[in-house]
């Protein structure tokens, strides 16, 4: 038939063909509309009006439809203006998301027959200044829709209409008033104690202390003499590390002696500073497994866990940015012990063809001084591990291109193998790992895929699903024991 047997190179691709190496379809999930109404709850002396808004989120579609939900409960326009009706009651008023009308939300309203209770209240209601120094105060308005204030610092110093008020040049006691919009005589007021030198002092828990390199350090900062225990953290050096908002000190990847600082968000000009004194941190590697043994030309992966962190690779560590524990793979045998390949993670290696013991060392590339080592024994005597074995499995031919492109008698040639070599010499190498069964293969069909295949030598992952594709596509199930 013109098959140059001797030449013939049969590979047999053992995949698993489940749901899982198939794989699915992935359902991609709509955005979840959800909308808002403001204010939730609204109190109307009856025919009186008052605005509402509509927040729409998960849709480019912003719009809503307004309704009153009880009838004779008042009125309601496109824009969200609502009109009370003439008698009292309880009403709600609904907005519904025109993308999506089942998404809605809703507005209490208390009518009454005489005009609600107006109150205001001020957070916070005392603090403690610097002269020339601000502090924020934010006002709440109860019993009206209209939640406008208007501010006011009748007493010294200046308030804008955002509530920031900043002190008088001069030492005393000063009043912020916030005057409700609907209801000028509603107010409430806000004392502010004015000193023209800072009893404010800041202190930083702990003062001093050591870490290692790229570690980190949680700092508290405590400040006496104001309500406004508010701090920003800082640093003194440049590269010296970092610090958040929240007072966590990561350690920069030099040694040195560095200053956290903390300021008083009410008086910038008290300050307390922490004293860090960094150190290297010793590199300790290890690889996992230390042992390994399998046949030759097979594959074992390691990791490389670097002062405590596995991978091998660069890793991030919160607030420090990136922080170098990556390692350099390597073989004291050089090629003669086989290769390994640290593109991947956890790192590959393969045996060699000959048998022995070889040596992988995982070298820190921040520190060539720490390394590790992991001993291989490539042996035919293999350990059996108690997995499942199976001794008789139904090969598929798998003919992936252009018909034409194979030799006319080639795909005689491969099935009449296939069909002949169970029970063959050849497979009976592989009876001595199979716990007393015998291996037999058993011949199911040839299946062709006229797409093109891959330049060059395909992947174990493209190889999988090209296999499991074409079973699927002949319409039939996935064959667990197929090869």
């Amino acid at each position: 038939m013109g098959v140059r047997v001797g030449a013939l190179l049969l590979a047999l691709l053992l995949v698993a063909c489940g749901p899982s190496a198939v794989g699915g379809t992935s359902e991609v999930t709509p955005p979840v509309i959800t909308i808002g109404v403001a204010p939730p709850k609204a109190a109307l002396q009856v025919g009186k009006s008052a605005q509402f808004s509509a927040t729409v989120t998960g849709s480019s579609d912003k719009a809503v439809i307004w309704s009153v939900r009880e009838a004779g409960g008042g009125s309601v326009t496109g824009e969200g203006l609502y009109t009370a009706p003439s008698s009292a009651g309880v009403f709600h008023l609904a907005a519904a998301s025109h993308a999506d009308p089942k998404q809605i939300a809703d507005a209490e309203i208390t009518v009454t027959t005489s005009a609600p209770a107006i109150s205001v209240s001020i957070e916070p209601a005392r603090v403690t200044l610097v002269a020339g120094a601000t502090a924020r105060f934010h006002a709440t308005v109860t019993g009206s829709a209209d939640g406008a204030v208007t501010w006011s610092a009748p007493d010294g110093g200046t308030v804008d209409s955002a509530g920031l008020f900043t002190a008088p040049k001069a030492a005393g006691t000063f009043r912020v008033v916030a005057a409700a919009h609907a209801d000028p005589g509603k107010t409430a007021t806000a004392t502010v104690e004015v000193s023209l030198q800072s009893a404010i002092a800041v202190s930083i828990s702990p003062a001093a202390f050591t870490v290692q390199t790229g570690a980190a350090q949680a700092l508290a900062a405590t400040v006496a003499g104001t309500d406004d225990s508010v701090v920003t953290w800082s640093l003194q050096e440049t590269g010296g590390g970092t610090v958040n908002a929240a007072g966590i000190y990561v350690a920069p990847q030099i040694a040195g002696t560095f200053h956290i600082v903390a300021t008083s968000h009410a008086d910038p000009t008290r300050t307390a500073v922490a004293v860090a004194t960094v150190v290297a941190a010793p590199r300790s590697i290890a690889i996992s497994p230390q042992r390994a043994k399998v046949a030759p030309g097979g594959n074992v992966q390691f990791q490389a866990t670097v002062n405590g962190m596995t991978d091998g690779r660069v890793q991030y560590s919160a607030d420090a940015g990136t922080v170098d524990r990556s390692v350099t793979w390597s073989i004291r045998e050089g090629p003669a012990g086989g290769a390994i390949d640290q593109r991947v993670s956890p790192a590959r290696y393969s045996a060699p063809v000959a048998e022995g013991v070889f040596h992988v060392v995982a070298t820190s590339n921040a520190d060539t001084t720490a390394s590790d080592v992991a001993t291989i024994t490539v042996s035919l005597n293999l350990h059996d591990g108690g997995g499942p074995v199976a001794p008789a499995i139904h090969a598929y031919a798998i003919w992936w291109g252009n018909p034409a492109s194979f030799p006319s008698d080639e795909t005689d040639a491969v099935e009449s193998f296939l069909r002949t070599i169970g029970g063959s010499s050849y497979l009976a190498i592989a009876d001595q790992y199979l716990r007393g069964a015998k291996a037999m293969v058993s011949f199911t069909s040839s299946l062709v895929d006229t797409s093109t295949p891959p330049d060059g030598a395909a992947g174990s992952s493209e190889l999988n699903q090209e296999v499991c594709g074409q079973i699927a596509a002949q319409g039939q199930k996935p064959d667990p024991l197929g090869m």
